[in-house]
């Protein structure tokens, strides 16, 4: 091994110097997978440093994870670090838009990403799927045209009878932002005031600003939406979005006189409450009760798509809500040409007919409630004790508040270097020392090995 060049007269420590060119070296592929490292008598005597040195330099690499020290078998390589175009390329998406409008980073580059608060797609039985289209070949050539502005009526019948509602009052979309897009721009006009659960999904700012609508934020806890701050702010705002079952950024659920609450509050003052509820067939302990169920007046709305259980590249989203509003969202569909696809919407609506959807869950969940003990267990035994967070009860994601006074402005560029992105709170119009972990995309064991790293990460910061 060559390449290593040490600035005897620098501030920084040899022993880190070492690591670090190292590190730089396994990330570019130069040292691969498996690759044994030089014995510390014998870099130490082409480094012309003590032993002592090396040794602390390996100690280092151990404890980012890239290396492992065997008996007989001397340091290899354990971990690949991702290329600096996987790095750059998540970077980029991260500050650019919602995390569920891209395909995540996977770990086979040697990245372990808490950053996408997605489904696993290694957990869709995709096949089943496939099995779908591929009975449409005897379809009318008519399944490959645009669906009809509120969807096809198979798709609208098979998710009515999942949500138990009305196929009248249920509008298929491209997913949840844009169902969300539709009802804004339907019940609102530019300069109106939005109550907004905060925090709430990435890229909320801009989805609002482009709108000319601005944002009044309440807070939210483990419980959700904060009820004094609602009831403080609710005056004057046209409607509010809020998301009591998991948030997207928080994993908050909220018990049912607050969501009782929120009803109260959207009849009483005569504005529209939006639920996203598309986390909440992620519910680790049964599923919490949908607004819809606790009131059918017409302010209630709800929000839902598979992008937040089963695949996010099928694009298929609905508003449920009474049958006035869903007209008037068709005619705005019909106007802006945002229909669907016809054959998409006829393979689903067989996959939800033959039980698959329902199946799928019931297959997905415990896994999920696997990953989220393995990310807790982490913060638990990895991270400074002044952490805050909370374990959700549901959903893909935690969200964490770090110790007060922490150094931690390179936290997420060091994170990514490392190979073990999260999603920093600032994206989400929240404090420097606030991050969302989620836990969808990677199996417990990465999941603790990017806890270690992170852990390490924000306790040097922290000191």
């Amino acid at each position: 091994m060559t390449g290593l060049r040490l600035e005897r007269d620098s501030s920084e420590p040899i022993y880190q110097q070492i690591a670090e060119q190292l590190r730089s070296q396994i990330a570019s592929g130069a040292l691969p997978l498996g690759c044994r490292l030089p014995t510390v008598r014998s870099l130490a005597g082409s480094l012309d440093v003590a032993r002592q040195t090396v040794l602390e330099a390996y100690r280092l690499l151990g404890s980012w994870g890239l290396t492992e020290a065997r008996v007989g078998d001397g340091t290899r390589v354990v971990r690949e670090l991702p290329s600096a175009e996987a790095r750059e390329r998540l970077a980029a998406l991260l500050a650019s838009g919602p995390m569920a409008d891209y395909e995540p980073l996977s770990s086979a580059g040697g990245l372990r990403s808490l950053a996408t608060a997605v489904p696993d797609p290694a957990l869709f039985l995709h096949d089943e799927f496939l099995a779908e289209i591929a009975e449409l070949r005897n379809a009318s050539p008519w399944a490959f045209y645009y669906a009809p502005p509120a969807g096809l009526p198979e798709l609208r019948y098979a998710l009515a009878r999942e949500r138990e509602t009305a196929e009248a009052e249920l509008l298929v979309t491209l997913g949840a932002n844009h169902a969300i897009g539709l009802l804004l721009d339907e019940l609102c006009s530019p300069g109106d005031q939005i109550l907004v659960e905060e925090p709430g999904f990435l890229g909320m700012e801009s989805f609002l600003t482009m709108r000319g609508l601005v944002a009044v934020r309440a807070p939210s806890g483990s419980a959700g939406l904060d009820l004094d701050a609602l009831r403080s702010l609710v005056k004057g705002v046209k409607a509010i979005l809020c998301w009591p079952s998991f948030g997207p950024a928080t994993g908050s659920l909220a018990p049912l006189e607050t969501r009782r609450e929120i009803v109260r509050l959207a009849e009483e003052r005569g504005i529209y409450v939006v639920e996203d509820a598309h986390y909440r067939p992620i519910a680790f302990y049964g599923q919490p009760p949908r607004l819809r169920s606790l009131s059918r007046s017409r302010f209630v709305v709800e929000v839902d798509s598979l992008s937040g259980y089963l695949a996010p590249g099928l694009r298929a989203g609905w508003v449920i809500a009474d049958r006035e509003l869903i007209g008037r969202l068709e005619q705005r569909v019909r106007g802006t040409g945002s229909a669907g696809l016809g054959f998409s919407q006829l393979a689903l609506a067989g996959y939800l007919r033959k039980g698959r959807l329902a199946a799928h869950l019931e297959r997905v969940i415990p896994r999920y409630r696997a990953r989220r003990a393995a990310l807790t267990s982490g913060l638990r035994f990895e991270w400074p004790d002044e952490s805050a967070w909370f374990e959700p009860l549901g959903g893909l994601s935690v969200w964490v508040t770090l110790p007060t006074g922490g150094r931690y402005e390179d936290l997420y560029e060091q994170s990514l270097i490392r190979g073990v992105p999260f999603a920093p709170g600032a994206l989400f119009g929240a404090p420097s020392n606030t991050l969302r972990l989620s836990f969808g995309t990677q199996r417990p064991e990465s999941i603790q090995e990017a806890m270690a790293i992170l852990g390490r990460l924000v306790r040097d910061r922290v000191r």
